[in-house]
């Protein structure tokens, strides 16, 4: 019997998604949507609750449209491990990223695939492509923090981004994107040192495709105490941070940065043959920024543009770092 492969494949990670209702409530958004041509490839990372059972229940009620990898022996492999074994398996053209506690609002598939078929017919199937809106932040029990999770950090869509940028920071959040195969086999296996999916998706379809940022909210983005986004300061809490204290600031600034650093290492390593010089050296002075001399590391961020989303936040790292 021949393998149908669907048009389009949802790839959930999930652990501990018992806690407060959440994969269930997500699970509800996903099968309330308006476009329903899609399969969930769905890996539980070993957690210590009922969150393989709940997904077994859903399977049940929909058999045909949930696949659930490694069920019968699962093992934690952390965050981007259970990415990179979901997409192991992908074989759809288009995939998109979930996270088991947000809420897609009802349009958020069809909106997504319009538009990967849109920068597909402009710049090819075997192009890496990415394509990623803005997201609504709230709280653990849905109040709003914010109508605009780019508008926290000042992000805008219409500035265009440089690979430095992307180096030193990340601005794609992954429950928003959609990705194709192009980009799933470019970016192989997530490292561990990516920390999170979207940073290693991001940086190689900057290097080597197009990023797509659509001016729209798709979801509810769930930021608590159980997930790393609640302890991401706003583009305003930082700017105050540096304010009160900016010696403190800057001993500490790259400690915190030290993942993307990791990160940027961990690309120059995998990708270093196939980048251009311009691309090398930006990554190169991402990784080697805390060796520079004070004015070598001010020429370094106009250079290889290594600005921030914010401009303010730009002119402060200019300043301080």
């Amino acid at each position: 019997m021949k393998t149908v492969i669907p048009n389009l494949e949802i790839a959930m990670a999930v652990y501990g998604g018992e806690r407060g209702g959440y994969l269930e409530q997500q699970l509800e958004t996903l099968f309330a949507q308006m476009n329903q041509d899609w399969t969930l490839l769905v890996r539980d990372d070993a957690s210590p609750d009922r969150t393989l059972d709940i997904l077994r229940e859903w399977r049940a009620r929909y058999p045909n449209r949930i696949i659930i990898i490694d069920e019968d022996c699962p093992s934690q492999l952390g965050v981007c491990g259970n990415f990179s074994r979901i997409l192991e398996t992908s074989r759809a053209p288009h995939v998109m990223l979930c996270d088991h506690d947000d809420l897609w609002y009802p349009d958020k598939v069809e909106r997504a695939v319009a538009a990967m078929q849109r920068l597909e017919a402009k710049f090819g199937t075997q192009t890496p492509l990415l394509s990623h809106t803005d997201l609504r932040p709230v709280d653990g029990n849905l109040n709003v923090i914010g109508p605009s999770f780019w508008g926290l950090f000042g992000f805008s869509p219409k500035r265009w981004r440089s690979f430095g940028s992307v180096c030193l920071n990340a601005i794609v959040t992954g429950p928003s994107a959609i990705i194709n195969q192009a980009l799933i086999k470019k970016a192989g296996k997530i490292p561990p040192e990516a920390v999170y999916q979207d940073r290693w998706f991001e940086m190689t379809a900057t290097a080597f495709g197009h990023i797509d940022a659509r001016n729209e909210i798709s979801m509810d983005y769930r930021r608590h105490t159980a997930n790393a986004s609640a302890a991401t300061p706003s583009k305003t809490e930082m700017l105050l941070r540096i304010l009160k204290n900016p010696v403190a600031w800057r001993q500490g600034y790259w400690q915190r940065r030290e993942p993307q650093v990791a990160l940027s290492r961990a690309f120059l390593e995998r990708f270093r043959i196939e980048l251009t010089d311009e691309l090398s050296a930006a990554a190169e002075a991402v990784v080697m920024f805390r060796q520079l001399g004070f004015w070598q590391r001010r020429h370094a961020v106009i250079k290889h543009k290594l600005y921030y989303s914010s401009p303010l936040y730009t002119l402060a790292f200019l300043v301080i770092a």
